[in-house]
């Protein structure tokens, strides 16, 4: 798929979103910016709410597969960088509260994303595995919206430290294996 068609369509959410909440922004104004039409926008996205899930997506995976070789906490602390460099924006797609809202896409997307780290190493992910996966991801995406929303105004660093000295030990024996 067309990558370019991609940002451009991202591009211009994220201007957007830098001052208005998502349910506030329409497919049609964002084709309307990118001069294209809506079915353009439809090709690759099924909706507004897919196009914040690849914003997001994008910003995660380009940090994580440029910095694998590098250790989970300074992996953690570059996510939280490139998530502050657009923190307007992530703070009001935070705000949105639908069935769609990215608060439960990154929570899934985290679950997903430890998941696949532990299975470099782990053949099965048992019950208490899953668990502490779907605990410890719900928090992390709580206090990643609250510290975007400066609820929690700390750096990034700090954040991850916060985030890491929280882990469940179980969880975080296995992660210091898969880097």
């Amino acid at each position: 798929m067309n990558n370019s068609k991609k940002w451009e369509f991202a591009n211009v959410l994220i201007r957007i979103m830098t001052h208005r909440e998502l349910k506030d922004v329409t497919v049609r104004e964002i084709c309307r910016a990118c001069n294209t039409w809506p079915q353009i926008f439809y090709y690759h996205f099924k909706d507004k709410y897919d196009l914040v899930e690849w914003i997001y997506t994008q910003d995660i995976v380009a940090v994580c597969e440029s910095n694998m070789d590098r250790p989970w906490r300074e992996v953690l602390e570059l996510a939280f960088e490139n998530l502050m460099s657009r923190k307007d924006f992530y703070m009001n797609a935070f705000r949105d509260e639908s069935t769609n809202a990215l608060i439960n896409f990154v929570n899934a997307f985290q679950v997903e994303l430890y998941g696949a780290l532990i299975k470099r190493h782990e053949e099965t992910i048992n019950d208490e595995m899953t668990f502490i996966l779907n605990y410890h991801a719900f928090a992390c995406a709580e206090v990643t919206k609250r510290w975007l929303a400066d609820v929690e105004p700390v750096s990034p660093a700090q954040l991850t430290e916060s985030i890491l000295n929280s882990m469940p030990e179980q969880l975080q024996s296995l992660l210091n294996r898969t880097l």
